[in-house]
């Protein structure tokens, strides 16, 4: 079993009931869910790609990397190096404004090399398509 699936964390806070009642939920809500289990079904290709994430954005080395919450701002992963578990956060570039963009956005962020090409051959292939 994964070191990572049993810890949780609360931290209390307080909200503000005008706040609240102001609150509205994010775009992604509902989609999280769904988010998070294409990730798990990418198996080994994915999880090597959130533990280079740690290396190339936060210069962190973790020996595990799971996703755990999706909202339309970027996603939160809980990760552990040694004995060492915290969640780190990467923003997406712009705010998600679907599943689709958020999923779109993972991907870059994960295989960033795959974004390279995928940009290249849209330019080379600009002028052809007009």
């Amino acid at each position: 079993m994964s070191k990572l699936a049993n810890i949780v964390q609360y931290i209390p806070f307080e909200v503000k009931i005008q706040d609240f009642q102001e609150a509205r939920p994010d775009v992604l809500a509902h989609s999280a869910t769904n988010i998070i289990s294409h990730l798990k079904s990418g198996g080994e290709k994915v999880s090597q790609a959130l533990k280079m994430l740690c290396m190339r954005q936060k210069g962190i080395h973790v020996e595990e990397a799971v996703v755990i919450g999706v909202d339309s701002l970027g996603f939160d992963l809980r990760v552990c190096s040694g004995r060492q578990v915290q969640t780190l956060r990467f923003s997406f570039a712009t705010q998600a404004t679907s599943e689709f963009s958020a999923e779109r956005q993972l991907n870059d962020l994960l295989f960033p090399l795959l974004q390279q090409k995928q940009q290249r051959w849209q330019q080379a292939h600009q002028g052809i398509d007009s």
